[in-house]
């Protein structure tokens, strides 16, 4: 899900630039790319929000949890 997130990220950072330089698609990589560079290094989304998902190891013996 998150590989799928990321390329909806830069889909719509493409859309973006497409807009704003009354572009097709196709002219986004070939001549616009810098400003699409641009757009992925600086990201999307809030930037004052602490990044708090963890993940967990996952179990891979077999081994039923002891508290279930």
């Amino acid at each position: 899900m998150r590989t799928c997130g990321l390329i909806g990220e830069v889909v719509g950072m493409a859309a973006a630039v497409c807009a704003r330089r009354d572009a097709y698609p196709r002219d986004v990589y070939t001549t616009y790319f810098e400003d699409l560079k641009e757009l992925m290094r600086k990201g999307t989304g809030r930037t004052d929000v602490p990044y708090t998902q963890f993940y967990h190891q996952v179990d891979r013996t077999g081994h039923q949890a002891e508290d279930r």
